[in-house]
């Protein structure tokens, strides 16, 4: 495997997290999750990471590469993007459920 497709496969696993959150009723209103709160916060923090993790990597690549910058670039931004989604998405989850 290429050093280049792993910026990429961590935003793919992002987006598996996320739509598995979404699917479990992390966006539901309070009470009608599918799944109990830590682990739907754990789902979220975990995607977090893995696509920060990635995201990182994949700007450092970038900067080191000479070509398949664009892919690069794509994939550490895509990255960036979903992470800050889960993150915020994470945090909403608790606020939401220790407010009452």
């Amino acid at each position: 495997m290429k050093q280049t497709t792993i910026p990429v496969l961590t935003t793919a696993v992002g987006v598996i997290i996320a739509l598995l959150l979404i699917g479990a009723g992390a966006t539901a209103p309070q009470g009608e999750q599918k799944l109990p709160l830590l682990m739907l916060l754990f789902a979220s923090e975990l995607g977090f990471l893995v696509t920060l993790g990635g995201a990182i990597y994949g700007i450092k690549l970038w900067q080191q590469q000479q070509r398949e910058k664009r892919f690069l670039l794509f994939g550490a931004l895509a990255g960036f993007v979903l992470a800050a989604a889960l993150l915020v998405l994470g945090l909403t989850l608790w606020f939401t459920t220790t407010a009452g």
